[in-house]
């Protein structure tokens, strides 16, 4: 047994809203680091043009050595589209092409554009032995407090996220609908029944909190009614009330036909 004494530097990096979030580092990692070797090849990308096959060895690049899978994905993506000469190992044999980078844009998770130069290849997966997993079981009144707190950074991360759509800084291409909830959840069924009642547990959460907008109809806009009732202590007149249904079912019936758009499109795009 090996005791050292460490002093974790302070980094940031970018959350799932795109806020700076700042973290502690020590250096390591619990993954392994990756070999640079070919997994999928995608097809009408320029590695399978250049007759990369799974299984290769990437050793070098423009005479750079290739130390790993996160070495070879910088100097790809800092290419910026410039043509490489990428060596290979295949066997007992070793093999120089010329790939030249394409300009990749994709959505991320806040719904913005994102560009990067690649080529076309993926890792073959990381494979953990069943020895170096581990299972962590709580008792009764541990795992409760577990549940809070997850259940507390959940409804924290959707209040955050509804404020973002208000503010335009989260994409609203991200919201969807039931389809889009039908198609998450039988992803999920087939990770396993621990990650389908995990998704029904973050859904139910997210309508927990929707519930509680200050919008006629829901709970919230009953819930603002009486606040209101409280302060003018006297009860809201009727026909405002009426008024208030009406424009929140409104509300309600463009919020379903917008994420009935977005499903719809998001199967015709994919």
């Amino acid at each position: 047994m090996l005791s050292v004494s460490l002093t974790p530097q302070t980094k940031v990096a970018k959350n799932i809203l795109g806020d700076d979030t700042p973290y502690y580092d020590a250096g390591f990692s619990g993954v392994p680091p990756l070999k640079a070797l070919v997994g999928e090849v995608t097809d009408g990308y320029p590695a399978k043009k250049a007759g990369l096959k799974k299984g290769d060895l990437v050793v070098a690049i423009n005479d750079q050595p290739v130390d790993g899978w996160n070495t070879m994905k910088t100097i790809i993506s800092q290419s910026h589209g410039e043509p490489l000469s990428v060596t290979v190992r295949r066997g007992d044999e070793t093999l120089t092409v010329e790939i030249v980078p394409v300009l990749y844009s994709e959505e991320n998770m806040l719904g913005e554009k994102v560009d990067s130069y690649r080529i076309g290849i993926s890792t073959p997966g990381i494979t953990i032995p069943e020895g170096d997993r581990i299972v962590i079981k709580r008792g009764p009144v541990d795992a409760l407090i577990e549940s809070i707190d997850q259940t507390w950074q959940i409804t924290r991360l959707t209040i955050l996220s509804i404020g973002k759509l208000i503010k335009g800084t989260v994409s609203t291409k991200t919201l969807g609908g039931p389809i889009m909830i039908a198609e998450m959840a039988g992803k999920q069924a087939e990770a396993g029944l621990t990650n389908l009642i995990f998704f029904i547990a973050v859904l139910s959460i997210n309508l927990a909190v929707l519930n509680f907008l200050p919008i006629p109809v829901l709970d919230g806009g009953h819930l603002m009614f009486f606040f209101i009732e409280a302060v003018i202590r006297r009860p809201v007149n009727t026909r405002m009330r009426e008024i208030a249904q009406q424009a929140g079912i409104f509300v309600l019936i463009l919020l379903m036909i917008f994420v009935f758009y977005n499903d719809i499109t998001r199967l015709f795009a994919s």
